[in-house]
């Protein structure tokens, strides 16, 4: 993420993104075996690898045999993938082209569109010798002046010129980033369950925590990044955007007011979870509850020390306009 947001820093906008077609079902064995030998000087290691290579797989009772790919599940199999594009690794890096990877999603950065045409000639060069094909429909090239890309989870949407006259570009969590969260959510927050808010706090935490951890990695990138610009007299035109840690903060928290609501009936709605807003607001599920906020998490990055009662107060006071339709609902609602 670091060496994406620099590389956009320093000019380098045109980008070819792409994909290898069926990566870890195609890696022709023989080859990999070739540069295994370069790396690996034991043979008794090596012949494992191959016999596990050329164990097959079992479906419906009946054995099948294989000539290519690694099997996808298997402790070794990531590492094999791995080693085996470290070709293309090399090749890219001795052309001189600036690229980040990771398993066989790949970003080529560059300058001009000269050198970008050179970098996809040079992938497809290699690639034809490692017996591999672009998948070309996840592969694109990205002029980011006027294109978009997403890259394991994050949606950099283009440059584009502020009403101050100053370039800028954004980062956020991509849309199918935001669907695999809410389905994942989803699974671990049934409507019917009636847990203990100390129980709810225990499933939902660790998936909450972990998922915000990784998308946050933006907002330190971003901040890596800008300290080494401004060191240089530079302003960084990255913005993280923040507005879809609010909308799956949000989506949480009315999964659980549904299910709070649930109590007592057999069968809770989305409207009951809607009456719960006032009784079970922000405050008290970070604080009382002591429910992850990825919101609150980008907040504390950006104003180091803010407490739960300043975020609360905070937000609280950017919500304070409302229609005359919410402030008859919300009355509704503190009167159940």
């Amino acid at each position: 993420m670091k060496k994406i947001l620099s590389r956009i820093e320093y000019g380098y906008v045109y980008i070819y993104d792409f994909d290898i077609k069926g990566y870890f079902d195609n890696i022709p064995h023989k080859k990999l075996m070739k540069v295994l030998n370069k790396y690996v000087s034991d043979g008794t290691v090596l012949d494992m690898i191959w016999k596990w290579l050329k164990a097959g797989y079992m479906e419906d009772g009946v054995r099948f045999n294989q000539t290519k790919g690694t099997q996808q599940g298997g402790v070794i199999s990531p590492l094999l993938a791995n080693i085996y594009l470290n070709e293309l690794d090399w090749e890219l890096d001795k052309a001189n082209h600036e690229f980040v990877r990771y398993a066989d999603d790949a970003l080529i950065m560059c300058k001009t569109p000269e050198e970008l045409e050179k970098a996809k000639a040079l992938v497809k060069r290699v690639l034809d010798e490692l017996g591999l094909e672009i998948a070309e429909d996840k592969t694109k090239d990205v002029d980011f002046h006027n294109d978009d890309f997403e890259f394991l989870g994050f949606k950099f949407e283009h440059l584009r010129i502020s009403k101050k006259g100053d370039e800028y570009y954004i980062i956020k969590i991509s849309e199918s980033g935001i669907k695999k969260f809410k389905s994942d959510i989803k699974s671990k927050s049934k409507k019917s369950w009636t847990f203990s808010f100390e129980k709810w706090k225990e499933i939902l935490n660790p998936v909450i925590r972990g998922k915000f951890n990784y998308y946050l990695k933006a907002m330190k990138a971003k901040q890596a990044v800008e300290e080494v610009l401004e060191s240089r007299g530079l302003k960084c035109k990255c913005i993280v955007s923040h507005n879809e840690y609010k909308t799956l903060d949000g989506y949480v928290r009315q999964r659980l007011r549904v299910a709070f609501s649930c109590r007592g009936k057999k069968n809770g709605c989305r409207r009951d979870g809607k009456l719960l807003t006032v009784k079970y607001d922000n405050l008290f599920f970070l604080k009382e509850m002591g429910l992850v906020s990825g919101h609150y998490m980008f907040n504390l990055h950006n104003n180091n020390g803010i407490t739960i009662e300043e975020y609360c107060m905070k937000t609280k006071r950017k919500n304070q306009k409302r229609t005359k339709s919410s402030d008859r609902f919300f009355r509704y609602a503190l009167a159940k």
